[in-house]
């Protein structure tokens, strides 16, 4: 208390005197306040990740904030020193630094506050505190020891504004506290923490925006930190961005997709920065053009492990221009290479150091945009898009198959390989091209037609006891030379079906029948020959089968009929008459519709054995802890049979 009070005696006798050098100075009365919500990025760091190309920021004068009183109000625990401003006599004060809402004046409490010197130019030069927080009111009070005329900054951040910085001569203003207020504008704000790949915070960085919409700008700015890494910043621009943040020296953080609008308050959460290493180049055919949609991946060459921060290996598709980026490497020797699932032929690149630019990657294969054109020339909508190696056990390639709605074209990175390309309209129409394995790598535009006399096709019936309701032919085509794999589903109830665009050869056929209720088909497995230009027939007999649906009742289940509703349940099956359990009749059922001897499932609620042979059968159900009786079960054509079973509990 005594201290205070020839505290306070000492600052007025200082008072006295200063009004009496002063006299009447017209600046002496003018409160210093000053706002320029417009500057960020006003820190420096020995990297280089500088707002404004100042220099790097001591931390030998850093003060300590810490709270005092009931009101909240802050002050410095010890003195900034700023020895290296010379001898100029100092002059003692306080600055109470005020956090407000710009165009309001409403103050913004918890803001988080630098104090700083600046040079001539206004760059940062001398670090005073970093990351003091403003009261509840806005406000921040701090003990200043420096020289008059010296220039001074502070900078607020806060949740949900844009950082505002506001700038001042020094001049103690004795008896009470030299205000300056800083203006802070509510908008989009980025927040967030960088920190190192050892949880370390950051220093500044540097953010960079890459438009996703077509013809959009890029935009970089500064991403100041305060010492925990934490930053809060208002970018440059709204829209859908890609986000990368760097750091000199060290490296990038990951590609971050970001929605920024106007008003909101974006949390990227934590950045890590992940290595400096990166392989950038060009994907090109030998004829020098671009091949976009390729994948490439690094990977650590042989024997040598990379060292250092980052990741050690990486995998990107090439853009359309047949760039690509492989960036947050550790920095090593790599070998460059086609993903496993690219289908074209990639030249590998050995022992590649990164950081690499300028690498060329060579592709053998086709870019190749796809049409279809009906009998007129005019163009059609694909709605799927078959494409299959015509040798494909030499090409190492089996088939690609899409569904494409409604597009009139669709670019594919293909092998260099024949190739058949078949086309199916909403109509059904089917539209087909030949690829010869000598068509030169590069880009190339196809044209798919409903006529091809070098190619064959083959028509599929349906025989016997013909399909039930909804249900589909479906028939595939397994070619035992040279041909691409063909599969077809008709439409429910169709009794045919066609398979257009086959090559010339011999086929293994298999058919069977999708949605079935209650047909089967009764083909073997065959072959079946075609020549080009003709068209072949193929009969598919069917038979129509039924299905066995039991409904169990539990007696005397008492408390554990929920529990005994969910046992194991084995089912015993065989043909009526006969003398033995034996599995033929459920093996033989299974290959109609997946019949087993062995299932699951709540015994309170019907459930069945699938589709099944006609005739009259015997069933036997054991569960554990219960027993049941033989019961029989006669399965019609196209019906679902009932067959109640009574499981007593086993004495």
């Amino acid at each position: 208390m005594k201290n205070t009070l020839y505290g306070l005696v000492a600052a007025a006798m200082v008072a006295l005197c200063w009004w009496a050098l002063a006299g009447s100075r017209p600046d002496a009365e003018v409160p210093a306040r000053a706002t320029d919500a417009a500057v960020q990025g006003s820190f420096a760091t020995s990297d280089g990740d500088s707002g404004g190309g100042g220099v790097a920021l001591g931390e030998a004068s850093l003060a300590t904030i810490s709270p005092v009183g009931d009101a909240g109000e802050t002050s410095i625990e010890r003195r900034a020193t700023t020895a290296s401003l010379g001898p100029t006599p100092a002059a003692d004060g306080m600055l109470e630094i005020r956090v407000v809402e710009a165009g309001r004046g409403v103050a913004i409490g918890s803001a988080r506050v630098d104090v700083y010197l600046t040079g001539p130019g206004g760059d940062p030069s001398e670090m005073l505190v970093s990351g003091g927080t403003a009261a509840e009111d806005g406000t921040l009070l701090i003990d200043v020891d420096l020289p008059a005329e010296t220039a001074l900054a502070a900078r607020a951040v806060a949740e949900g504004f844009t950082p505002g910085t506001a700038r001042l001569l020094w001049r103690p203003n004795p008896g009470s506290p030299r205000p300056l207020e800083v203006s802070l504008a509510r908008g989009a704000t980025l927040v967030g923490r960088l920190f190192d790949g050892a949880g370390e915070p950051l220093g500044n960085g540097r953010a960079h925006l890459e438009p996703l919409a077509t013809g959009g700008d890029d935009h970089d700015f500064n991403l100041p930190c305060l010492r925990d890494g934490s930053f809060a910043v208002a970018p440059p621009a709204l829209g859908e961005f890609e986000l990368l943040v760097s750091k000199t020296g060290l490296g990038t953080s990951p590609l971050v997709p970001i929605r920024i609008e106007a008003g909101e308050l974006i949390d990227l959460g934590d950045l890590a920065i992940l290595g400096s290493g990166v392989l950038e180049g060009r994907a090109q055919f030998p004829d020098g053009s671009p091949v976009p949609g390729l994948s490439i991946r690094a990977m650590p060459s042989t024997g040598q492990a990379p060292g250092g921060q980052g990741f050690t290996r990486g995998q990107v598709g090439t853009q359309a221009s047949g760039a690509f980026s492989i960036a947050g490497l550790a920095p090593g020797l790599y070998d460059l290479e086609a993903s496993p699932h690219t289908h074209v032929a990639v030249q590998r690149m050995e022992r590649v150091v990164a950081p690499s630019r300028n690498l060329v990657v060579t592709c053998e294969g086709w870019l190749v945009e796809i049409t279809a054109l009906d009998d007129g020339g005019q163009v059609v909508a694909m709605d799927e898009l078959e494409i299959g190696a015509i040798d494909h056990a030499a090409a190492g390639f089996g088939a690609i198959s899409k569904r494409l709605g409604s597009a009139t074209s669709h670019t594919a990175l293909l092998p260099r390989t024949a190739l058949l390309l078949r086309a199916k309209d909403t109509r059904g129409r089917v539209f087909v091209h030949r690829l010869a394995a000598d068509l030169p790598s590069g880009h190339h535009t196809v044209e798919l037609r409903t006529d091809d006399p070098t190619l064959a096709s083959v028509r599929v019936r349906v025989t016997g006891e013909g399909l039930v309701g909804e249900e589909r032919l479906s028939v595939m085509l397994l070619p035992r030379g040279e041909g691409s794999i063909a599969t077809e589903a008709g439409s429910p109830g169709a009794s045919e079906l066609i398979v257009q665009g086959l090559t010339p050869g011999t086929y293994y056929v298999r058919s069977s029948v999708l949605d079935a209720r209650f047909s089967v088909a009764d083909a073997e497995p065959g072959q079946i020959e075609v020549r080009a230009g003709e068209q072949a027939t193929i009969d598919v007999p069917t038979s129509h089968g039924g299905r066995l649906e039991f409904v169990v009742r539990l007696a005397d289940a008492g408390d554990d009929s929920s529990q005994a509703a969910s046992l194991p349940v084995e089912i015993h099956l065989r043909g009526a008459g006969e003398p033995d359990w034996t599995r033929s009749a459920a093996e033989w059922a299974n290959a109609w519709g997946g019949v087993t001897t062995s299932m699951s499932g709540r015994l309170v609620a019907p459930f069945g054995l699938g589709l099944m042979l006609v005739g009259d059968y015997e069933v036997k159900l054991e569960v554990e802890g219960y027993r049941s009786e033989i019961v029989a079960g006669r399965v019609l054509a196209g019906q679902v049979t009932p067959v109640a079973v009574d499981l007593v509990r086993a004495p």
